[in-house]
């Protein structure tokens, strides 16, 4: 059985969409190579040239919002094909771990990529002309700085050494969206902590009071747990799996249409096409070649 097989029968039809086209884009993904210039030189060719350093500036947006996409896809593939395989061998520590993991990945994703592709697809047209060289006007976006920067370098400190945006958020913070979406999502979330936490539920897992009250420590209580935590998970699998992969899959598509091979994907051409979200953004590209 494929991998993407694999992971259907342990989900379920209603992920099938997202599963399907996650594994597709993952498995024949390229290596990608970026030049990310200092900014020091940046700054010294925009005050030469202008149309140069928007050049410069977005076609570094563009590798940015492709690094991040990418990276999350991968990420949510391993988490993913993680929790399938933990479930194949019966481990319920690894498979709510793995399950967490994703979780996590996709709040994460979500939080930085859900505005990606409308965005781009809005100022496709004058974006496509800075990444030519033709453009004569300052034309920036610290928002989509912001986001793309804390997606690829945010990390936990303490005090204010870091500047805000690579600062790390809650991880209430970033699954928020989710839990709005579907509540269950932060119900399961918290099963799967008391799990993966080395506190009295993952004792628990493995230990049963006999009637005349002795304990029993055996594995053979585990099938029956991974089972229940596999069907809570299921429920949520859905909307975990379109928040964390829709965003970065419609960002790839959005790249696809920019002249710039460094951040070409083929892989998700011909992908996700029905969805009205698709279609969308391709009015918005419409549009902006029109007002451009």
């Amino acid at each position: 059985m494929e991998p993407a097989d694999r992971a259907l029968a342990l989900l379920g039809v209603d992920s099938e969409l997202t599963a399907r086209s996650l594994f597709q884009i993952v498995e024949g993904l390229p290596d990608f190579r970026y030049r990310i210039m200092e900014i020091e030189e940046f700054k010294q060719i925009q005050r030469d040239s202008l149309s140069s350093g928007m050049r410069i500036y977005w076609r570094e947006m563009l590798y940015r919002a492709h690094w991040a996409s990418t990276a999350s896809l991968i990420r949510s593939h391993r988490w993913l094909s993680g929790l399938t395989e933990a479930h194949a061998q019966g481990n319920l520590m690894t498979f709510a771990a793995s399950c967490r993991g994703l979780l996590e990945s996709a709040a994460d994703t979500n939080d930085a990529l859900n505005l990606m592709p409308t965005a781009l697809a809005e100022f496709s047209a004058t974006i496509a002309q800075a990444v030519a060289g033709r453009l004569e006007r300052p034309v920036v976006s610290p928002r989509l700085e912001d986001l793309l920067l804390h997606f690829t370098h945010a990390r936990k400190s303490k005090g204010d050494e870091l500047d805000a945006v690579l600062r790390a958020k809650t991880v209430a913070q970033y699954l928020s969206d989710l839990k709005e979406a579907d509540p269950e999502i932060g119900e399961v979330y918290a099963a799967l902590c008391e799990i993966v936490h080395a506190g009295a539920t993952s004792v628990l897992a493995y230990s049963i009071a006999t009637e005349d009250r002795d304990v029993v420590v055996s594995q053979s209580l585990e099938p029956a747990i991974l089972e229940r935590y596999r069907g809570a998970f299921v429920r949520v699998a859905p909307t975990a799996l379109a928040y964390g992969t829709l965003p970065a899959m419609f960002t790839l598509k959005v790249l696809n249409l920019f002249d710039l091979a460094e951040v070409r994907t083929p892989g998700v051409d011909g992908l996700l096409e029905d969805l009205q979200v698709w279609g969308r953004i391709q009015k918005l590209v419409a549009e902006s070649s029109e007002t451009a």
